[in-house]
């Protein structure tokens, strides 16, 4: 008998319960699909009447007699949307169908199209659908492939609430036109003595949907709408006499729709103008495929979030267009994942794709048996319906924002945040209104690029820092040091963050003159810089040339001429005007060459060696007979670029008087190479805390000139030193301290104003 390990990993000869947990994952796997097909079913049955009320709304520009057509294209979209993409994939399961915006959108078309044609609007209306439907599919296509899906996405809050908003307002203009059985909106003025009566019916039914909604949330208010207003009209109908409610929907007697490939006329296609129907379909196909993308992508986020799952932008978008294509080639509406289609099923247990396909499936046997339904659905039922939805579909986050701006919620800045969206909104929601949903669509894409260039064109300068109170970490000279304060606002370290591109490259130019009233060497760190476009590094090749016509150096740090952001300023040409040499990888480096040409303007404490007379810190108060006795107690040491003094851990055995040329102090980094602590310049003392304390060297001291010079005082020496000459001994070291005292009140100081920016 084969032995296997238990759980336990013991061996055993007992045969494993392989089979029952294969049965127990079939039963679940059956259970699982149940719950789909339930979920897909569900939906159906429950939301199939929205679908009335779009394609209604869809056909209605076109009059009664279209209302037929309009429902079997708006069930074909639901059906064509929720299984092409299942086949697709690329996000958890979506089920499509028309949608609010979208229906508008198709209904201003046909409507533009049946008043404005000089052709056979027989002919045009069903090539301007199919074309137009077709292409929002190949746009969606193309926003897949080329990976715009993400950037749709970052459309403004504020756009997004006035084109919602803006849908709902007019959902419900069309609704009152429906009620008061009016074409358009000035027969209003029109009194009809059964306006009050439709009225009432409207509020009866709105006031059954909202109280089932709250008392039976599960329960889909679309089709109990349906049913009560269907019985609600008969029951008046019947119980008041002379009352009129408006019409029932037309009779479904065929299931062949007049619109599609189907219904046209292919003897009169060649006598179609085809640049002029693009001409009239390019606009509103764009925005059906922006919204059709943005509502996908937003219901597969939140489907990613709650499934702990991740989307395929490219697939998802891929099996969309392809839908909307189809719809276009069979007449359907134009189609998009519905967010309250998905919530539904899910609750039914329906997270799988063939819940999509039982959806769609579900939807055909609908359609199926419409004809006998469709002549009892009122439209004034139709018309409540639609109100409810608009309602529904009103942005929460608008509401919060007019809300915190009545209550003068928050700073200034807040309140004045506030301001700007709820203008954005109004803007965008008052077009859709009152021209059509084209329009605001094309409004919102404006003040989507006005809102980031104004939001991308502020400052993009972090931090000042002027040379008076920040330094670079090399160690010079007292002397030095004391000129770098009285003389350092003639340096200005400028930490960049942010884009730099055509709005924030002017700001920085004007920021950047500014400081050049009393700046000689500006540094700009690019370290926190994002991105850099091709406006952006003219504006340097800019900066530097006006700061040239000044007398002002300017010096670029944290970029390299091989980083993308350095190829592309040399691309510019902004290379001719700041010259290679004042390129440096870190700030610090670029601080400290501008205090080096600073002080080698005022050319003060020439440290240049005159024999053995040099002015060294370490050596202040000594006459020239204590020098000469000093020197002859040192060593002279010459290196040359790269030559190691010493190495960390090396015995602290001797201190070094800096004479000529520049030693660096660096450790040793992870992965190999080092990093500079500090820069030594000639006239300097180091390596007096390792004598002095009796520890090792803690860093490596690396030469970094052609020629370097140096004294060397051994700590024997120094002993020697302090007990044949005191007086020589105390001047060292009282100079010592001075040095050390100094460069601690550097440090304080340097840090006390990093904090103090920090809180700015």
């Amino acid at each position: 008998m084969r032995l296997f390990r238990d759980g336990r990993g013991r061996k055993s000869s007992r045969t494993p319960p392989l089979p029952l947990l294969n049965v127990n994952l079939s039963l679940r796997r059956r259970w699982q699909e149940l719950g789909n097909v339930n979920g897909g079913l569900f939906v159906a049955l429950g939301l199939f009447a929205s679908d009335i009320g779009y394609g209604y709304i869809a056909y209605a520009p076109l009059g009664h007699d279209y209302a037929n057509t309009g429902i079997i294209a708006a069930f074909l979209a639901s059906m064509l949307g929720s299984l092409i993409p299942a086949f697709i994939r690329g996000s958890a399961p979506m089920f499509g169908g028309p949608r609010p915006a979208q229906t508008l959108i198709f209904a201003a078309l046909l409507g533009t199209v049946a008043a404005s044609s000089s052709q056979n609007s027989a002919l045009l209306v069903p090539v301007a659908a199919m074309a137009c439907v077709s292409l929002a599919g190949m746009i969606q296509i193309a926003f897949g492939l080329l990976g715009l899906g993400r950037i749709i996405r970052f459309t403004p809050v504020p756009v997004l609430a006035g084109f919602t908003n803006g849908v709902a307002l007019s959902m419900i203009l069309s609704a009152l036109l429906i009620i008061l059985d009016a074409e358009n909106a000035s027969a209003w003025l029109t009194f009809d003595s059964n306006i009050p009566a439709r009225l009432a019916f409207v509020a009866l039914l709105l006031l059954w949907m909202f109280w089932l909604y709250r008392r039976m949330p599960s329960v889909h208010w679309s089709l109990t709408g349906r049913l009560f207003g269907a019985g609600l009209h008969a029951g008046l109908m019947s119980w008041v006499p002379g009352v009129s409610l408006g019409e029932m929907l037309p009779p479904l007697t065929s299931l062949q729709p007049a619109s599609g490939i189907t219904a046209l006329n292919m003897h009169g296609l060649p006598a179609i103008d085809w640049i002029a129907v693009l001409k009239l379909v390019i606009a509103p196909a764009l925005s059906l495929a922006t919204l059709n993308s943005l509502e996908a992508l937003v219901i597969a986020n939140k489907q990613d979030n709650n499934d702990n799952s991740r989307h395929d932008d490219k697939r998802m978008l891929l099996g969309q267009g392809l839908a909307n294509i189809a719809c276009g080639v069979l007449g359907a509406l134009p189609s998009a994942p519905s967010n309250s289609r998905q919530l539904v099923a899910k609750q039914m247990g329906g997270d799988g794709w063939s819940a999509s396909i039982a959806f769609a499936v579900a939807m055909l046997v609908v359609l199926l048996v419409m004809p006998a339904l469709s002549g009892y659905i009122p439209k004034i039922a139709v018309a409540a319906l639609l109100i409810y939805m608009a309602l529904s579909i009103f942005d929460p986050w608008a509401k919060n924002q007019i809300q915190a701006w009545w209550r003068r919620e928050g700073d200034a800045g807040f309140r004045h945040q506030l301001r700007s969206n709820i203008a954005v909104m109004l803007v965008v929601m008052s077009i859709a209104v009152l021209t059509n949903l084209v329009a605001a669509m094309a409004t919102g894409v404006l003040l989507s690029m006005v809102l980031f260039v104004r939001m991308n064109s502020r400052s993009i300068v972090a931090r000042v820092y002027f040379g008076e109170k920040r330094h670079s970490t090399v160690m010079r000279p007292l002397a030095h040091v004391e000129f770098l304060k009285s003389q350092g606002k003639r340096i200005a370290l400028v930490e960049l963050f942010g884009p730099l591109f055509f709005g924030s490259g002017e700001i920085l130019m004007d920021e950047v003159e500014a400081l050049a009233k009393h700046a000689r060497h500006i540094v700009l760190d690019f370290r926190q810089i994002g991105t850099i476009d091709a406006s952006g590094a003219g504006t340097l090749q800019r900066i530097a040339k006006r700061l040239r016509q000044r007398n002002v150096r300017l010096a670029l740090a944290s970029i390299s001429p091989g980083g993308s952001h350095g190829r592309l300023i040399i691309e510019s040409n902004a290379q001719s005007a700041i010259p290679l040499d004042q390129w440096f990888d870190d700030p610090d480096i670029a601080l400290a060459a501008a205090e080096d040409a600073l002080i080698e303007e005022s050319r003060i404490g020439d440290t240049a060696s005159t024999g053995r007379t040099l002015k060294l810190d370490a050596l202040v108060g000594l006459d020239d007979a204590q020098i000469g006795t000093f020197l002859d107690y040192t060593d002279e040491v010459v290196l040359a670029n790269g030559d190691v003094l010493f190495r960390r851990d090396d015995p602290g055995d001797a201190m070094y008087i800096l004479l000529a040329g520049q030693i660096e102090i660096r450790v040793p980094v992870k992965g190999g190479g080092s990093r500079r602590l500090i820069a030594l310049r000639a006239g300097t003392l180091f390596g007096e805390m390792a004598i002095l304390r009796g520890a090792p060297r803690s860093a490596d001291a690396v030469a970094t000139a052609g020629h370097t010079e140096l004294l060397r005082l051994a700590q024997e020496a120094l002993w020697r030193l302090h007990r044949e000459h005191p007086d020589i001994a105390l001047s060292l070291m009282r100079n010592i301290g001075v040095q050390l005292a100094a460069r601690l009140a550097s440090s304080t100081e340097a840090l006390r104003y990093a904090l103090v920016s920090s809180r700015e």
